[in-house]
């Protein structure tokens, strides 16, 4: 276990401030909540561990007897975060999901409050880091910069498309846009020049969900364009702001594990099958079967989930619906040569999209984040490499992920799925229940869960006045 995780398990009864890495980062260790003397009656089974998983352990409170079913040797879904050694430092790598910012994720800004992970009034305790970030789009044909956020007058024609394309896009998602019109046929709608269209913005788009071209075009524009939209700043000239996590968002995943009351985790354990006998459910992995759980949460996605079900009569056709939103891979390479950079360091950005007609990958220069942290520049990169030209010669890790595709007809299947939740005790939680994919919509699900299981209970009510205090409890991810 990576030492920035080690510290934060330590069963410390105060919150102090200790380095956590030779970068100086700060983690809070925390104690892990009291348990009860004797486990409630009511015992609840969840099948994933990621963000939406953890949050509806935390939420269901300490009513429930909770056991987290989770296939790998980890928690955390997406929130994945390594630990890498680049030129003598240590550093923790965020392989998945690695920003947010109160614009996109306004709930999940507020819940990293709640919890003690984001402190606004003590700077030394809080684990979230402000960034600016920016963006370079670049030809994957000759290097050449085709839009720089940095310097927007090095292609002022692309530079006017972009601000004009970040104002429609403020402009859909705002009003009562249908959630059935494509990216396609957006785009094709959009007054833009046609070759900024095909050969910037398009690729562009596709990076951000890691698809092809093609598949981006299919995809809900409304659903796809809520993250773009919402951290693009309206004056062109202001920089991007997000946030990082300190400890890395597997970081904040432990941390929320350790809040959780009467939470038993039980990793490397593959979910197979669910039965549902009498109104209780049994859960079967490879290591035998447990149960009798009064209620479960699935929190795995549904290309896995919707085999759990063959053994259940009356869910046939539930997993047919399950079955009707669609993935795809994704690779994701961490590395320390610059070899999906582009040629002219003058031109580098936090984010640099080399795009083609069919294609666009990002790649992250981790290291730029490091060096506003600590004033060392670090050759470090994450990049999105499932159809580059060139493979890194420096690669200090590979990760393989599934995301998914949010087509018109997968939202269609989840707003179906809102059916079922609660049926015979049986729920979901997790991006694949809400409008796009983010921990802000998982972490939205795993409280509408919570809301239905466990209604009462302290931390739903708790985190219910925080976020009505802040104006955000009209909060709806659900597709309409």
């Amino acid at each position: 276990m990576p030492p920035i995780f080690q510290t934060m398990l330590s069963p410390l009864t105060r919150r102090t401030a200790v380095k956590a890495s030779s970068l100086g980062f700060l983690t809070l260790p925390f104690a892990k909540s009291a348990k009860a003397a004797v486990k409630p009656a009511q015992r609840l089974a969840i099948i994933g561990g990621g963000i939406g998983g953890v949050a509806s352990a935390y939420f269901a409170g300490p009513e429930w007897s909770i056991d987290l079913f989770e296939s790998r040797d980890r928690l955390g879904g997406h929130a994945d975060t390594i630990q890498v050694n680049v030129e003598g430092e240590s550093c923790p790598v965020d392989v998945g999901a690695d920003f947010f910012a109160p614009q996109s994720h306004p709930l999940y800004w507020a819940f990293l409050e709640h919890v003690g992970i984001r402190t606004p009034d003590n700077a030394k305790t809080d684990l979230t880091i402000q960034t600016k970030s920016s963006l370079n789009i670049f030809s994957k044909n000759d290097g050449d910069s085709l839009f720089n956020s940095i310097n927007t007058l090095s292609h002022p024609i692309h530079a006017v498309s972009f601000l004009r394309f970040t104002q429609e896009a403020r402009e859909w998602i705002s009003g009562d846009a249908p959630y059935s019109v494509s990216m396609g046929e957006w785009i094709d709608n959009l007054i833009l020049p046609q070759t900024f269209k095909d050969n910037v913005l398009t690729p562009w788009l596709s990076s951000l969900s890691c698809s092809k071209v093609i598949d981006v075009r299919r995809q809900s524009a409304r659903s796809h364009l809520r993250v773009v939209a919402k951290n693009f700043p309206k004056n062109p000239l202001a920089p991007i702001i997000t946030y990082h996590a300190k400890i890395g968002l597997g970081g904040y995943i432990q941390f929320l594990q350790n809040r959780c009351e009467n939470l038993s985790v039980k990793l490397n354990a593959a979910v197979s099958r669910l039965e549902e006998v009498n109104g209780q459910w049994f859960v079967t992995t490879s290591s035998g079967r447990d149960g009798p759980y009064d209620a479960v949460v699935v929190n795995a996605p549904p290309h896995v989930s919707k085999n759990f079900f063959s053994s259940i009569p009356w869910a046939s056709e539930l997993a047919s619906l399950l079955g009707r939103q669609e993935y795809f891979p994704a690779r994701v390479v961490v590395h320390t040569d610059p070899v999906y950079m582009p040629l002219d360091r003058k031109t580098w950005a936090s984010q640099n999209v080399e795009v083609d007609s069919q294609f666009g990958e990002s790649s992250h220069d981790v290291g730029s984040f490091y060096e506003s942290v600590t004033t060392k520049k670090l050759s470090l990169f994450k990049s999105w490499a499932s159809h580059r030209n060139n493979e890194s010669k420096k690669i200090l890790m590979t990760r393989d992920f599934v995301h998914p595709l949010s087509t018109p007809e997968s939202l269609d299947a989840i707003k179906s799925l809102r059916d079922w939740q609660g049926r015979a005790g049986l729920y979901f939680s997790g991006h694949f229940t809400a409008v796009t994919d983010l921990h802000e919509t998982a972490l939205f699900s795993a409280l509408e869960t919570a809301r239905r299981i466990s209604p009462d209970s302290k931390n739903v009510l708790a985190f219910e006045q925080l976020i009505a205090d802040q104006g955000l409890d009209s909060i709806d991810y659900n597709v309409p």
